[in-house]
């Protein structure tokens, strides 16, 4: 029989069923009750987990890095540069501090993050099936591509881009204002949000292919 796939993704998961077998009492999968499938009440306490990294941390901690960011640059409000700043320039930084509000604004951004927890919730349900060797490509052992449905995609995208229009605003808006640029932390990387195949990308990588993955110590700081 095949590994598990969570197995040959590696990480810390003892309990995945090599085996399929049917079980009736999964919770977080339950499309997979009374079917053979890989996933155990045992393996759902994992799943639970490092989907709540997800949860708790890696993708709010997105967000929480760009607050931070808007904080340093609303600061420079209080420097000599922006004292001696001209109306303009004063002005792009408004510019820029408007933008701000509008990527962190629940209504901007919470159908997105709904969405993303919705796409780590399928691929941590994933190693659920027992074909899963059917719907990825392997080299030297190692799964290299997850092959997500488009239609994924484009729902993804549909519920992001909104998010991934305000982004770019922001961005544009920081290239524009000298002062932004003076701020003393650095800007949040965005460009996953910019369009539909960017998004689909960093999905895939950050996503698909490591769905029992650990928070790194960044992410975890960012979220506490």
């Amino acid at each position: 029989g095949k590994v598990g796939y969570a197995s040959k993704l590696g990480g810390h998961i003892e309990v995945l069923s090599g085996i399929p077998t049917v079980k009736t009492g999964l919770k977080l999968c339950p499309h997979y009750n009374g079917r053979a499938s890989c996933c155990s009440e045992e393996f759902e306490q994992e799943q639970a987990k490092y989907f709540d990294f997800f949860r708790r941390m890696v993708f709010p901690s997105k967000l929480v890095r760009i607050s931070v960011h808007h904080d340093s640059v609303r600061d420079v409000m209080n420097t000599a540069g922006y004292s001696a700043a001209t109306r303009v320039e004063r002005e792009q930084l408004d510019l820029a501090l408007e933008r701000f509000n509008r990527v962190l604004h629940p209504s901007v951004n919470g159908e997105c993050f709904s969405a993303l927890l919705t796409y780590a919730a399928g691929m941590n349900c994933f190693a659920c099936r027992s074909d899963w060797f059917a719907f990825v490509t392997e080299e030297g052992g190692k799964v290299v591509r997850v092959h997500v449905h488009p239609s994924v995609c484009m729902e993804l995208w549909s519920a992001c881009e909104p998010f991934g229009e305000a982004t770019s605003a922001l961005q544009q808006a920081l290239l524009d204002s000298s002062l932004a640029k003076q701020a003393k932390k650095a800007s949040e990387d965005l460009d996953m949000f910019g369009d539909q195949q960017s998004l689909c990308d960093w999905t895939h990588d950050q996503v698909a292919l490591h769905p029992f993955r650990r928070p790194t110590e960044a992410e975890r700081e960012a979220a506490h």
